[in-house]
C-alpha cells in the first residue's frame, strides 16, 4: 500500500478524531514501517490495555 492509499483509509478512520497533519504523520510511518515488514520478513506483535 502506498503513502495516498494508506492516508485515504486512516483519514476515513480518524478524520473526526484527529487533525489532518497527524494523520498524515500516521500514514507516513505506517508505510515505513509494512515496508519494513515486507523487507525483514517480520511480525510486530502487540497488545494494548485500555
Amino acid at each position: 500500500m502506498n503513502f495516498e492509499q494508506m492516508y485515504e483509509e486512516l483519514y476515513k478512520k480518524l478524520n473526526k478524531l484527529m487533525p489532518e497533519a497527524e494523520i498524515r504523520m500516521k500514514a507516513e510511518l505506517a508505510v515505513q514501517i509494512n515496508q519494513l515488514k515486507q523487507e525483514k520478513d517480520a511480525v510486530i506483535l502487540g497488545h494494548n490495555y485500555m
